[in-house]
């Protein structure tokens, strides 16, 4: 999972809001904002995104089957 793809989780899922997306992954705002700026985002916000069933449904519909088997979402 790519920094631009949680962007547009948070886009999509939160509507924009990294508050809101931090607190249905269960995890600090501020670390939404700091795995949005890197290349990919780090085991513990994938992690986040992939045990959340409405997130990880979320991303999957997202990006189809391109990062299903890194999440072992399959």
């Amino acid at each position: 999972m790519s920094g631009s793809d949680l962007r547009f989780l948070r886009w999509g899922f939160a509507m924009d809001s990294a508050r809101k997306l931090a607190r249905r992954l269960g995890i600090a705002a501020s670390t939404v904002y700091r795995n949005e700026k890197r290349e990919t985002v780090t085991d513990y916000v994938s992690l986040r995104v992939s045990s959340n069933p409405l997130a990880a449904a979320f991303f999957l519909g997202m990006t189809g089957d391109r990062d299903a088997e890194q999440m072992e979402l399959i």
